[in-house]
């Protein structure tokens, strides 16, 4: 097998955890919205059932509009416009951990490194400085900006120029079977499966490999290194 040169990442859900920034940003909605929540508990349920609905649209509207008819907030919330509001908070809830942090360290020194994000350029470009993310990667290609996005093969092609690197010399990281797996395989890559939940594969789509943990990662690409 040709030696790795390049490792590519997927942000959400792969090296950002969107469960537990949702979950800060409804903590935030609870302060800012209600004095003494007596549901915390059935309200936290509600808000990632609507945001469910709605997860991959950019207009996160009714995320709020439908949760805020359930549990009406207070005075906050009437002069607030939603979308702006999540645009505003929904970034800053995202924190990157120290795992991640040390397998980026730890792999910059020895391939190049990338994200391929599908998304809004403003509102993954916030993520990724918040997080301080960019600043241990080589490279970043988001779907607004390059005109196509996951699965489409030519959005990895496209990182890969950036790189200077050939597909047969990279491999991509995502939790998203379609996306990120099947996708990066079309573009000739080799594809790691990141399923920290042990979730069952009950598709057709094989990934090369599958890791539950950085440090698995870590293993796996210094035995081939």
């Amino acid at each position: 097998m040709p030696a790795i040169k390049a490792i590519l990442f997927d942000l959400d859900d792969t090296l950002l955890s969107r469960k537990e920034a949702l979950h800060r940003f409804f903590l935030l909605v609870v302060e800012k919205g209600y004095e003494e929540p007596k549901e915390e508990e059935a309200m936290w349920q509600a808000f990632q059932e609507e945001d469910a609905k709605w997860h991959g649209h950019a207009d996160k509207t009714d995320v709020l509009r439908i949760f805020f008819e359930r549990y009406p907030p207070g005075d906050f919330f009437n002069d607030q416009e939603y979308q702006q509001f999540w645009n505003d908070y929904f970034p800053s809830c995202y924190a990157v951990t120290d795992e991640v942090v040390d397998m980026l360290d730890t792999l910059k020194q020895q391939v190049h490194t990338g994200i391929v994000t599908n998304g809004v350029t403003t509102r993954q470009q916030a993520k990724l400085s918040v997080s301080k993310l960019e600043r241990l990667v080589d490279e970043v290609v988001i779907s607004e900006e390059a005109g196509v996005e996951k699965p489409d093969a030519r959005i990895f092609q496209h990182a890969l120029s950036r790189l200077n690197v050939q597909p047969h010399e990279a491999v991509f990281v995502g939790d998203d079977l379609k996306k990120d797996i099947a996708g990066s395989q079309s573009a000739g890559m080799r594809a790691i499966w990141y399923n920290p939940e042990r979730l069952n594969n009950d598709t057709a789509i094989n990934p090369d490999n599958e890791v539950q943990t950085w440090n698995e990662l870590l293993t796996l690409m210094n035995k081939e290194a």
